[in-house]
């Protein structure tokens, strides 16, 4: 946007080959591996090849119980970080299912449970949670992530994906 090239260690290979989609069949086992092999265009003698992993496609997914441990330490004011967060959380809340749950905690200096777990059946509950997340204060991420697993732990439940997700900017 500034008309400048990135830093050479800002570019990640990976992000360009995992951009496409390279609509591998559905395998029939747990996973399937796909590769190709051809000469490099920019030197001699050289191969390149790529190996594709693709797992099979479930018809049927568990419910989930999602408990995200957020950092709104005054840090992610930064570059609009926490915009980025509250934008990603929505979009993953519009993908879930009613029969999922969401847990919210926000940790800066200290910790705080936003969101008790939620059904997305009631997602303006949860939304107008994630909406109220601002930035502040020092970093305490290890409160954070007792807290979330405390509450993870309280409302484990078998029959369900359980999982505690992270949000940072990593400057803890």
């Amino acid at each position: 946007m500034r008309g400048e090239l990135p830093p050479t260690d800002a570019i990640r290979a990976e992000e360009f080959v995992n951009y496409f989609d390279y609509d591998y069949p559905n395998p029939t086992e747990e996973f399937g591996i796909y590769s190709e092999m051809s000469e490099s265009p920019f030197e001699e003698d050289v191969y390149l090849m790529k190996i594709g992993i693709k797992s099979r496609e479930v018809e049927f997914r568990k419910p989930a119980s999602l408990t995200f441990v957020v950092d709104v330490s005054g840090s992610m004011k930064m570059e609009n970080r926490i915009g980025l967060v509250k934008k990603s959380m929505n979009y993953l809340v519009d993908q879930l299912d009613e029969g999922d749950k969401i847990a919210i905690v926000k940790y800066n200096t200290q910790a705080e449970l936003v969101l008790e777990p939620t059904s997305l059946e009631d997602k303006d509950l949860i939304t107008t949670a994630i909406d109220s997340l601002m930035p502040g204060g020092s970093t305490n991420a290890e409160a954070g992530l007792k807290l979330g697993y405390k509450k993870a732990s309280e409302s484990f439940d078998s029959d369900s994906i359980n999982r505690v997700i992270l949000l940072s900017d990593g400057v803890a």
